[in-house]
C-alpha cells in the first residue's frame, strides 16, 4: 500500500497500480481529497483536521514512519496522526481531541474519500462511467463499509477496499456512514462546508452514481476530557483476505503496535542507507517545503 500525503492533510492510497481514492492535485479546488472533517454542533463550525487556516493554529510534523497535524481552535486541541503499516496494506488515521476550554465540546467527527478502485488513468477518461461499477456494503459488527469493483472481464481481480471506525471511549458514539457523494455534499457540492459534515448522513449503501466512504463518530467531551477515533483502511485482493485483515486491525493495542512497528522499520531502513537522525530531519522538511 501507498499513499501520497501533502501538508494539507488530503491524500490519495494506490495499491499495485490501481488507485483506490482519488486525488486531483488541484490546490485551489481540492478536488478529490481524503479528509477528517470536524464539525462542532454549538457554534455550527465545521473544518478539516490538517488544512491551514488563518483562523488555527496548525503544526505539521514530518517523521519517517508518520505525519502528524495539531491544531487548536477557541480552547480544542486536535492532533490527526496518519500512518501506513510496514507489513500490512492498512492505512491508519488516528485523531485526538482534546477539550481545554471549561465546557462541554458535542462534536462530529467524519471521514470522506472518493472510491476509485482502478487505474488512475483509465479512471480519469471516463469517470462517471467508471463510478457506475462499484458496490458498497455495510459490515454492522465490524463498524465498516466495505467496496468492491464488479469486474469486466472473468480473468479480472479488482481490489477489495474496507474502511472502518474504532473507539471504545464512553464518551463517542458511532452516528451512521454514507456511500452517496451527493447525499454527502449537497446540491451544490461544496467541500469546504458539505453537507454530511455536520447533517444526519443518510446511511445509503449498494450501488451508487459517485460512490464515497464516509463514517462518523459523535462525541461528547467534558471540560479537560480527551478522546481517541482511529479510521482504519485496509485492501487485500478478495473479500476474504480484506476481513481476514481488518479482523486483525480491529482493537486499539494492534494499531499501536503496528504504529510502534511502522517506527521501528522505519529507524531500521534508515540505518541501512547510513542515515543519521540529522539528515533525516533535513529530508523531512525538504519534503514539507517541496
Amino acid at each position: 500500500l501507498a499513499a501520497w500525503v501533502s501538508d494539507a492533510g488530503d491524500s490519495a492510497l494506490w495499491w499495485r497500480g490501481q488507485a483506490l481514492t482519488r486525488w486531483t492535485g488541484d490546490a485551489i479546488r481540492r478536488g478529490g481529497d481524503s479528509r477528517i472533517y470536524l464539525s462542532e454542533r454549538d457554534s455550527g463550525a465545521i473544518w478539516s483536521l490538517g488544512v491551514d487556516n488563518s483562523n488555527r493554529l496548525l503544526d505539521t510534523s514530518y517523521h519517517a514512519h508518520k505525519i502528524d497535524f495539531q491544531e487548536r481552535r477557541e480552547g480544542l486541541s486536535t492532533n490527526l496522526e496518519i500512518v501506513i503499516a510496514p507489513n500490512d496494506d492498512v492505512e491508519i488515521r488516528r485523531v485526538t481531541l482534546s477539550n481545554e476550554s471549561n465546557r462541554v465540546r458535542e462534536l462530529d467527527v467524519t471521514s470522506y474519500a472518493e472510491v476509485v478502485l482502478a487505474p488512475a488513468a483509465s479512471h480519469e477518461r471516463h469517470p462517471a462511467f467508471s463510478k457506475l461499477f462499484i458496490h458498497s456494503e455495510r459490515l454492522d459488527e465490524q463498524n465498516a463499509l466495505i467496496f468492491k469493483r464488479r469486474s469486466r472481464r472473468p480473468d479480472d481481480r479488482p481490489p477489495v477496499l474496507l474502511h472502518s471506525i474504532l473507539s471504545t471511549d464512553a464518551s463517542v458514539t458511532l452516528a451512521g456512514y454514507e456511500t452517496d457523494r451527493r447525499c454527502f455534499l449537497g446540491r451544490h457540492g461544496d467541500l469546504e462546508r458539505p453537507l454530511g459534515a455536520a447533517q444526519t448522513l443518510a446511511d445509503s449503501i449498494g450501488w451508487t452514481l459517485d460512490p464515497i466512504m464516509a463514517l462518523r463518530a459523535h462525541v461528547v467531551l467534558a471540560p479537560g476530557a480527551q478522546v481517541r477515533i482511529d479510521f482504519v483502511t485496509i485492501v487485500a485482493g478478495s473479500r476474504e483476505k480484506v476481513l481476514a485483515i481488518a479482523e486483525r486491525f480491529a482493537t486499539g493495542p494492534v494499531l499501536d503496535w503496528a504504529t510502534e512497528d511502522a517506527r521501528r522499520t522505519a529507524a531500521l531502513e534508515a540505518q541501512r542507507l547510513g542515515l543519521d537522525s540529522r539528515t533525516l530531519a533535513e529530508a523531512q522538511a525538504l519534503c514539507r517545503d517541496l
